[in-house]
């Protein structure tokens, strides 16, 4: 009688070191956790560089003490902080100038729009790093809007053509600024149209449109 061949146990497969899928799952899903919580502490430590954004982009408050302020005053102030290159301070002041005046003429809205076109291009100090004052395209978008919205009330109210001269420069000068070329040569040429004699005007004014025909030449303008 033959005897069957016993075939030899088979030994259990050895370990590959691979997780299964569930236990994958699992520490994709805690370490995520515990990523979301480190930016979360380190967002509370150093502070949300959007906190506050838009407070100098808000409508005066009528709670303010700034809004009790007489209108000359508050002018004034502002005034003083635009010529000393603190221009997001002198808005509310500005704002509540006009606010409050009986019959606010175009220099105190021209100023406003000043103070609110310098104010996208201010850098301050944060945690001793500098960075721009208006951090977002939102509130960059929000500072040229209403900008432009000043300059219109200020040509509005304009009434000798000195002064609709000095507003259409301005306004020149923040389109080139931008990059806005052939908005800014009409302004240019409606400043210089209405003080043919201003020899500041008409050098900006011909400075553009020499760019305007050989665009590789460097431009030189006054700046606002």
């Amino acid at each position: 009688m033959s005897r069957r061949k016993q075939r030899p146990k088979s030994s259990p497969a050895p370990s590959t070191g691979k997780t299964t899928r569930p236990a994958r799952r699992t520490a994709i899903a805690v370490t995520l956790v515990i990523l979301a919580i480190v930016i979360g502490i380190a967002i509370v430590r150093l502070g949300w560089p959007l906190r506050g954004e838009h407070a100098a982009l808000t409508e005066p408050d009528l709670h303010d003490p700034l809004h009790s302020m007489a209108s000359a005053e508050a002018y004034q102030r502002g005034r003083l902080l635009l010529n000393s290159h603190r221009s997001s301070e002198a808005i509310p002041y500005l704002r509540s100038a006009i606010a409050t005046a009986e019959s606010p003429d175009w220099q105190m809205h021209l100023d406003l729009s000043s103070a609110l076109y310098n104010s996208a291009f201010e850098i301050e100090s944060w945690k001793g790093l500098p960075r721009a004052r208006v951090r977002t395209s939102v509130a960059r978008i929000a500072c040229v809007r209403e900008m432009l919205a000043e300059v219109s009330k200020a040509d509005a109210l304009c009434r000798t053509p000195a002064d609709h001269a000095e507003v259409q420069h301005s306004l020149a000068l923040s389109w080139q600024a931008w990059g806005f070329y052939w908005e800014a040569y009409l302004a240019h040429r409606e400043a210089v149209q209405s003080a043919p004699s201003n020899e500041t005007y008409l050098r900006d004014g011909q400075g553009l449109e020499a760019l305007m025909r050989d665009p590789e030449q460097p431009l030189t303008i006054t700046s606002r």
